[in-house]
């Protein structure tokens, strides 16, 4: 009998060991503390009416989230994280399926920023930079009075995606179609004006603003430029086609 009891003796007190180790463990366990500073305004091409407070933010070790998306205004005495490396912060001012589908389909401005790799260290603030630029593109159209009156319509929709299709006529004239846009992607437009019709591309990039200019030269000529606003104080135009939309 005295050896049975000794015997559940010494395994009661392996078990205790056990826990005291784990708790140990999870006691010890380091945090650090990250800080963010946004900033959005270097970006100029399209617009600055933004609120950074709203921007979504978010922190990713390779790819596991460790703090969700949430806005940027709640988190102004940041968030601890566990000690570690391999991390990086992310904002974004909206996702980019919101980026095209928002306004009715007409999209919106999408901001997008990440950090660089930084790493967490015990008991310690670190204060994360949260650069962002506009990750998406602008496009709009702008005609004389006779092109207005002349019931036109005119519809941009990019080439990889042509489920989504935009037209502008005189009742949208002042809306604004958004794409998002990586490197480069190709907008097709296409003009029509009563019976007649011209189709046309060109090519987006992050950060521009793109204006498709439409004018009555002549009775037999219309022109189509491409206005290019790549900063607030610097435009260019590019591309212009000239036909007659009656023959």
């Amino acid at each position: 009998m005295n050896k049975i009891i000794s015997t559940i003796g010494i395994t009661l007190l392996a078990l205790l060991g056990s826990c005291s180790e784990e708790n140990l463990t999870q006691d010890e366990e380091a945090y650090g503390r990250i800080n963010f500073a946004l900033n959005a305004g270097d970006t100029r091409a399209i617009d600055t009416s933004y609120d950074k407070n709203a921007f979504q933010v978010s922190v990713k070790q390779g790819n596991n989230t460790v703090v969700r998306p949430q806005p940027y205004s709640e988190m102004q005495d940041g968030v601890l994280v566990k000690v570690g490396s391999g991390y990086q912060a992310y904002a974004e001012s909206c996702s980019e399926t919101e980026a095209e589908s928002a306004n009715s389909g007409w999209g919106c401005i999408r901001y997008y920023g990440v950090s660089e790799p930084f790493a967490v260290a015990k008991d310690q603030a670190k204060w994360i930079d949260l650069p962002c630029a506009i990750a998406n593109a602008a496009v709009s159209v702008q005609t004389d009075d006779e092109i207005a009156s002349s019931a036109y319509q005119l519809t941009v929709q990019a080439s990889d995606n042509t489920g989504r299709r935009l037209t502008f006529n005189d009742s949208t004239k002042e809306n604004t179609a958004y794409f998002n846009v990586a490197g480069s992607r190709t907008i097709q437009y296409t003009l029509t004006i009563g019976e007649h019709m011209l189709s046309q591309s060109f090519a987006i990039q992050p950060q521009h603003s793109y204006t498709l200019d439409v004018h009555k030269q002549t009775n037999e000529e219309i022109t189509v430029s491409i206005g290019v606003t790549v900063d607030a104080n610097v435009a260019e135009d590019t591309t212009e086609e000239t036909y007659n939309p009656y023959v």
